[in-house]
């Protein structure tokens, strides 16, 4: 297979600028006594993870079973390469990353060659996509520290890739695609539960309101909806939405893990005001989007992740236009491949609200949402260079964006 040459080109600058930012921090860590670790007195979970998949290796960790997630595993099969070592592990993270942006790059082209778009725009995805991946803060970070959360990353952008290839033109690639999918979501399941399912529903919900032919809608939903049901989950992981219907335990475990530290906002998902609830759950919601907000910056480390959310602001300003065309082709049953993004991010971002009012905690977790954001961005940069040629030749600007994709309605 022949790669594309822009997201090996950013990929590896990703790699380069995140193993740079790695041996710094590793060093800076050493220096002030942390052996290596996060050099937060807050962070403890990449120690554990470290020390779990080095037991793992050395035979002294039997009980797998309790694990709280498969991650020490892949850290195991790490190490019995390498050996136990805390830059090795650091080493797989930033590798995980660098292929993350590479995905990324992948994705922003094919959304632009799927929607009709010429080489020209495809560079013009590529390379916003690209730019914005490999210069996201909290993904630099991350990458840098033996946590899971970049592995979810890389796996919803997996996943992401698979939902785009059931639109494939040839046989071969629509069933790559759901396999894609079906593969990324069952690991996604041993790490982080709650993120395979947001990809199940919002697949689901993509899929019923797509152009897509009914016989390939019945196969993907089928089989978006048996997955959780293998995994243990029962059929859309319903049996494991369960225990988030219930508010009282929603509301305990919220504050008890993540409303917790000077990063959290105190919102408050508990009583038998509905309207406060839906309030709260909303502003909830639109912190884990674009949070910081001015009015929640407490300390100077709040005011420096603002940082990590301003291209969203900004492109935000861009997704309001986009929006009610969105909310429209979803009424008349005519989604398009980029709607899947957006209906992930939502149903995501709704999902992370539920449990978490924590800035510091949201920006870890929202790490598939904004990758998949940024993806978009180089979507729609490319369909407005689009766009301005049209509007240039006189062209309108649905014909030029094809955005309602008329002229390509995807496989029947």
């Amino acid at each position: 297979m022949k790669l594309y040459k822009p997201a090996v080109a950013w990929a590896s600058a990703a790699l380069v600028l995140r193993l740079l930012v790695a041996l710094i921090l590793h060093i800076y860590s050493l220096q002030i006594g942390y052996e290596g670790f996060v050099p937060l007195q807050s962070a403890a979970d990449d120690r554990y993870y470290f020390e779990t998949g080095r037991d793992i290796v050395s035979g002294s960790y039997v009980d797998l079973t309790s694990l709280p997630n498969a991650y020490p595993l892949f850290l195991a099969a790490v190490f019995v390469v390498t050996g136990p070592s805390l830059l090795a592990a650091k080493v797989f993270n930033v590798t995980v990353s660098a292929a993350t942006v590479y995905l990324g790059v992948i994705a922003a082209r094919h959304l632009v060659r799927l929607s009709g778009g010429m080489h020209s725009q495809q560079r013009v995805a590529a390379n916003v996509a690209g730019f914005l991946l490999c210069l996201y803060p909290a993904s630099v970070f991350y990458s840098t520290q033996v946590v899971k959360d970049v592995l979810v990353q890389s796996l919803t952008m997996v996943g992401l890739l698979g939902v785009l290839g059931i639109f494939s033109l040839s046989w071969l690639g629509r069933v790559t695609g759901v396999l894609s999918m079906l593969g990324a979501t069952a690991v996604l399941f041993s790490l982080r539960g709650y993120g395979s399912i947001a990809i199940i529903l919002a697949s689901v919900t993509f899929l019923v309101a797509s152009r897509i032919g009914l016989g390939w809608k019945i196969i993907g939903v089928s089989a978006a909806a048996a997955l959780p049901y293998f995994m243990g989950f029962g059929l859309l992981g319903i049996s494991g939405l369960s225990r988030w219907l219930d508010l009282d335990w929603l509301a305990a475990w919220r504050e008890e893990v993540y409303s917790i530290g000077g990063s959290s906002l105190g919102i408050q998902l508990r009583g038998s005001d509905q309207i406060g609830l839906l309030v709260g759950w909303l502003y909830s919601f639109i912190s884990v989007l674009f949070g910081p907000l001015p009015w929640q910056i407490t300390s100077p480390i709040v005011a420096l992740s603002m940082i990590d959310a301003l291209p969203v602001w900004i492109l935000s300003v861009v997704l309001a236009r986009y929006i009610p065309d969105v909310i429209k082709r979803f009424v008349r049953i005519s989604l398009g491949p980029s709607d899947f993004v957006l209906i992930f991010a939502i149903v995501l971002g709704l999902g992370i609200a539920l449990f978490s009012d924590n800035i510091g905690a949201n920006i870890r977790l929202r790490l598939p949402i904004y990758s998949g954001l940024y993806v978009y961005a180089g979507y729609i940069a490319a369909m407005g260079v689009q766009a301005g040629s049209a509007r240039f030749l006189g062209v309108g600007r649905s014909d030029a964006c094809n955005e309602r994709w008329g002229a390509r309605a995807g496989p029947r």
